[in-house]
């Protein structure tokens, strides 16, 4: 794995990451600032970053576990493209919270929501850069070789 693979990879996560916390930030933040202004820094700020913080773990597991492993296989079959990873981050993303709360079905099934946004996100990001690396003709992506070249600059041409 190259610096802009590993890159990418982390983009990706942190993408499904955001997604899939909105579901919850917007009560946790307002409640968190709240318990700060009552003198409870560290409750507070924790209880407005938790749905990220967990959402975040979760979601790099999720993607270290099953993600990379499937893009593996999809490499080796030579059958990546967007629709397959984001298939698979919903799937995964309303399964993972069935599973780990199989007792409680309820929490499980609402957790899923969040998951499956999750999950979407982090798998269309992904097959959007692994579509790009397995077919730079189709790419609107810079090719590998001139990425980190400068750019030449219009405004400034036009301007100097």
């Amino acid at each position: 794995m190259t610096k802009r693979d590993i890159a990418q990879f982390f983009r990706a996560v942190g993408g499904g990451t955001l997604g899939g916390s909105l579901f919850f930030i917007w009560l946790s933040i307002p409640t968190g600032a709240a318990m700060m202004l009552q003198d409870y820094l560290i409750e507070g700020l924790w209880l407005a970053l938790a749905p990220v913080a967990i959402t975040g773990m979760v979601t790099l597991l999720a993607s270290l576990v099953f993600g990379l492993p499937l893009t593996v296989y999809l490499c080796a079959t030579d059958s990546e493209c967007r629709r397959t990873y984001a298939v698979a981050g919903l799937l995964l993303g309303a399964l993972i919270p069935l599973v780990v709360f199989f007792e409680h079905i309820a929490v499980g099934a609402i957790l899923a929501v969040p998951g499956m946004v999750a999950g979407v996100l982090t798998g269309s990001i992904w097959g959007d850069y692994r579509h790009a690396q397995a077919n730079p003709e189709t790419s609107f992506a810079p090719p590998e070789e001139h990425a980190d070249e400068a750019r030449p600059n219009s405004i400034h041409e036009l301007l100097y």
